[in-house]
């Protein structure tokens, strides 16, 4: 129930019959305040950040100040208030999901903005990464300078890269957890490296092209990338597959026409 609808009841009840008195909007006062779809963010930081004291007046409580206030966390994506009579606050949060890392370069010697950032599905970095939680691929080579040439590139590579680990996990073209890192070269495109020591490398365009091949080679020409090797399914037509030396030089290899 919104602080609105209650202030409205508080006047009808007051005009009516049983008055004020029955009301009692001396007791209508929050005793309780609940956090529902908290995982990461702590109920204790979330009702800091919200303002939120038992003896407040029910009816003065702005849930859209509540919600907007609670956003400010760094792990909430999303976030609702209601009151629910006669003494309680609903606040209900989406948290961020993470599905890789940002590797932020420092722009100086020095700089408090360099390390690692967590990136939901949508490709935007919403909060630096706890030491204890860095198990995600990790998007690599978008740089400050490349953000200063290109602003709207980190963002849309960003996402891209994220599609295309969607569309490798999604065929199980690899194992769980075998994508370590993508390299984002702004001449290039994606270069996915796996934990095998496998590098597969794509254009920027026609992701699902590219996949398409890289699927082929794995159900149909036995190419396995639990091992060392180049896989380069970028150029039009043909599919290359080369061996990598200890040091990730690659070898001598194989051509596979493609559609």
């Amino acid at each position: 129930m919104s602080s609105a609808v209650l202030r409205a009841l508080l006047v009808v009840s007051c005009g009516s019959a049983l008055g004020c008195a029955d009301l009692r909007p001396d007791l209508m006062l929050v005793e309780h305040v609940v956090f529902e779809g908290a995982d990461r963010a702590t109920v204790a930081s979330l009702r800091h950040l919200s303002d939120l004291h038992n003896g407040a007046r029910t009816w003065e409580v702005d849930v859209e100040a509540v919600a907007r206030a609670v956003e400010r966390h760094p792990w909430v994506a999303q976030a609702s208030a209601e009151v629910v009579a006669p003494a309680t606050v609903v606040v209900r949060v989406v948290e961020h999901e993470p599905i890789a890392l940002l590797s932020q370069p420092p722009a100086r010697e020095g700089d408090p903005a360099a390390g690692l950032y967590y990136v939901d599905a949508t490709g935007l970095p919403f909060m630096r990464a706890h030491p204890s939680d860095l198990d995600y691929p990790v998007n690599t080579g978008i740089g400050p300078e490349l953000a200063r040439s290109h602003p709207s590139l980190p963002r849309l590579a960003g996402q891209e890269a994220l599609r295309l680990l969607g569309e490798i996990n999604g065929r199980r073209l690899v194992a769980p957890g075998a994508v370590s890192e993508i390299v984002v070269d702004a001449q290039r495109g994606f270069s996915v490296r796996l934990v095998g020591g496998a590098r597969v490398e794509f254009a920027f365009v026609d992701i699902e092209r590219q996949v398409d091949r890289l699927e082929a080679l794995v159900t149909r020409e036995g190419v396995r990338l639990d091992r060392p090797i180049l896989v380069d399914v970028a150029p039009a037509g043909v599919a290359i597959v080369r061996p990598l030396d200890l040091g990730g030089a690659p070898g001598a290899g194989a051509s596979f026409s493609s559609g």
